[in-house]
C-alpha cells in the first residue's frame, strides 16, 4: 500500500511538471507524461533497476513466478 501511495505522489508531481502535456488515463505505471510505457522502455528501466539494486538480472515475466514462489513459501 505504501508503494502505491508513493507512486501516486510521484504521478501528482509529474502531472504538475508536465502541465498541458499530461495524459490522464488513471494508470499506475506511466511515463512522466502520464502515457503508458512502451514495452521496450519498460524492460530497459527494469534492467537498470536490477543493476542499480545489484540483483541478478531476470526477465520481467519471471518476476511473476518469483513472487508466486516467495508467497507460497511464506
Amino acid at each position: 500500500m505504501q508503494a502505491l501511495k508513493e507512486r501516486a505522489e510521484q504521478q501528482a508531481a509529474d502531472e504538475s511538471a508536465a502541465g498541458d502535456a499530461w495524459v490522464s488515463d488513471d494508470l499506475v505505471a506511466t511515463t512522466k507524461h502520464g502515457t503508458p510505457y512502451e514495452p521496450r522502455n519498460f524492460n530497459r528501466h527494469f534492467h537498470a533497476a536490477c543493476r542499480h539494486a545489484d540483483v541478478r538480472l531476470i526477465k520481467v515475466h519471471d518476476t511473476r513466478r518469483m513472487c508466486a514462489s516467495l508467497l507460497a513459501a511464506l
